[in-house]
């Protein structure tokens, strides 16, 4: 059975074979240290998810397709992962990472959309050992849309924050020493049960929770499904994203804010509120939630959906090209925002997540091209001077300090020494 290319996705198909041919060729005449094809160098992968009514005819014109066009190295399994879609697992010693969706048909059976959001091949120059392209997630949509059917076999990440929690607006509410910490514990842990709630009713079968706020131990742990997971605590080299990895599917936000260097939003920060005035990736200005959305790109995974005040979740849903959005308050400052109840902002994230989850194949990855620049401006002189001292990191300027890293992975354990190390840890 071949892919038809039918009015409406020719050109997005013609576009798919000049982003991967053309990088093949790149690679072939990147000289020596290329991961060429064939000499299982830099292997990894290709994820292709199939959505149509039957499977082996299907799983059949994909691998096919794939390997004409590109010629990855073997084909190594193809299992289904729900009712009318199958995973094609592909292995490749080349990849080119990209985010790209096109709409196909099958024995004329056309589908009405082809979009394409974008794509860079790269070329892997750094020696055999190295992997510049980890993962590509490639979505080839077949024979009907989907975009709001339940799916089934679904692993969802929940990365759960406190301020952006509903009702939180100070630090009574934020922290063992506020006097409503205790019952905030408690609405944040109905938050994350109510996405957990939706995840699963969309049809996610495997969840792990990431508490994130503070010192990483406020979910009522006792009260989440006995079935989901929980990262707990720090130090953790992917800090707010600490456990995910290709095999997830989406990822969700809960109870975020706003970046330090947004005017708007309650109890704006990155990372720190008391240290630092800016972090910015690739140049771009970043809250928790685009530090994170670029971690889980990494790893080719979308996210789904932000819960949070309006000026946290406008700005998360911007920077991504937009998300499922759950606004629970509205700022009016620093400290201080119009909100809804704890019961009705649980609705909106259930209502939020469900939506969210149906549609996680209009969702693509947020990838920053590696090698990832990292800048951090402190509040004050010396962590700057003092990080200048070692090796790799440049004093930027009086305030900031830049370090190159490899990939997410790398940045993400800079951001993570440089939020918690101080000489006096122990034990």
């Amino acid at each position: 059975m071949q892919l038809q290319r039918g009015p409406g996705v020719k050109a997005d198909l013609e576009l798919y074979e000049r982003l991967l041919v053309g990088g093949y060729r790149a690679n072939e005449a990147g000289g020596s240290g290329a991961g060429q094809p064939g000499s299982g160098h830099g292997a990894g992968h290709l994820v292709v998810r199939i959505e149509h009514d039957t499977a082996e005819d299907e799983v059949g014109a994909v691998d096919q397709l794939t390997r004409d066009r590109v010629s990855f190295s073997h084909a190594t399994s193809a299992s289904a992962t729900h009712k009318g879609a199958t995973s094609l697992r592909i292995s490749a010693s080349w990849l080119c990472r990209f985010s790209f969706r096109v709409a196909g048909g099958v024995e004329g059976r056309p589908v009405p959309t082809a979009t394409s959001d974008h794509g860079d091949c790269l070329v892997n120059r750094r020696g055999p050992a190295s992997l510049i392209a980890p993962l590509i997630l490639f979505a080839v949509i077949f024979a009907r849309p989907s975009d709001t059917r339940a799916q089934e076999g679904l692993k969802i990440y929940i990365s759960a924050d406190m301020e952006g929690v509903t009702g939180a607006v100070t630090g009574d509410q934020l922290g063992p020493g506020g006097f409503e910490y205790s019952r905030f514990r408690q609405f944040m842990t109905n938050e994350v049960l109510a996405a957990i709630e939706a995840a699963r009713a969309a049809g996610a079968s495997e969840i792990l929770v990431s508490d994130s706020h503070g010192n990483g131990e406020n979910l009522l742990i006792e009260q989440l499904p006995s079935d989901v997971m929980v990262v707990r605590s720090w130090p953790r080299p992917l800090m707010m994203m600490q456990g995910i990895d290709e095999t997830f599917d989406g990822a969700i936000f809960i109870g975020y804010h706003a970046s330090t260097t947004n005017p708007a939003g309650v109890r704006a920060h990155t990372m720190s509120s008391a240290n630092l005035a800016a972090v910015r990736l690739n140049g771009i200005e970043m809250s928790e939630g685009g530090i994170n959305a670029a971690i889980a790109g990494h790893f080719g995974v979308p996210i789904l959906m932000v819960s949070g005040d309006d000026a946290a979740v406008e700005e998360v849903s911007g920077l991504l090209g937009g998300i499922g959005e759950a606004v629970v308050k509205w700022n009016y400052g620093f400290h201080s925002a119009r909100t809804l109840t704890p019961e009705a902002g649980e609705s909106v994230i259930r209502e939020a997540v469900g939506e969210a989850v149906r549609s996680i194949d209009a969702f693509a990855p947020y990838v920053l091209e590696p090698p990832i620049t990292v800048e951090i401006t402190f509040k004050n002189y010396m962590p700057a001077e003092m990080l200048s001292y070692l090796r790799g990191v440049e004093r930027a300027d009086a305030h900031t300090v830049r370090y190159v890293a490899e990939d997410m992975l790398d940045a993400s354990r800079f951001l993570a020494f440089i939020g918690r190390y101080e000489p006096g840890l122990t034990p």
